[in-house]
């Protein structure tokens, strides 16, 4: 699947991805969030104006970086550490998924964030809070060996806060 990268305004961008449009994406890392859960196969800038083809390359490169960043984090061996780079944070990393899922459609949104729990795996921050908390909803799982696209296995888990 390839993604559409476009100048939504002058502070922001807009990521148009499987049919479904991510806007307005407000930063380099919430990019990054996107293009991590994603997982697009292609970043394209067609209809984009020639002068914003360069900056959006640089966006997208450093977009990249932060989608890097937590494939890593995401992908280590020893779940009870981080493996950040020594600026980044775990509440950093925090942010940049929950302003990625800041840039979703409400009828998307649940969808995402299991996609990003999933991606993110097992005790994704190191401390056994859930992957990403919106709206009083934690989505967090157990179990992360599954197909990506199906939907949340009986194993992964959607709590309300208490009083809520």
């Amino acid at each position: 699947m390839n993604a559409l990268l476009t100048r939504k305004n002058a502070d922001s961008l807009r990521l148009a991805c499987d049919g479904v449009v991510y806007e307005p994406v407000p930063s380099d890392a919430a990019l990054g969030g996107l293009l991590f859960c994603l997982q697009p196969e292609d970043v394209v800038f067609d209809g984009a104006p020639h002068d914003d083809r360069t900056e959006l390359g640089q966006v997208l490169a450093t977009a990249r970086q932060f989608a890097r960043i937590l494939q890593r984090h995401a992908a280590r061996t020893d779940r009870s550490r981080p493996d950040l780079p020594g600026a980044a944070t775990v509440e950093a990393a925090r942010a940049w998924a929950a302003s990625a899922a800041g840039t979703v459609p409400a009828d998307e949104l649940e969808r995402f964030c299991w996609r990003l729990a999933r991606r993110l795996g097992p005790d994704p921050w190191c401390d056994g809070s859930p992957a990403i908390q919106l709206r009083h909803q934690q989505f967090g799982l157990f179990e992360w060996n599954f197909d990506d696209d199906a939907p949340a296995p009986s194993d992964a888990t959607v709590a309300q806060e208490p009083g809520s």
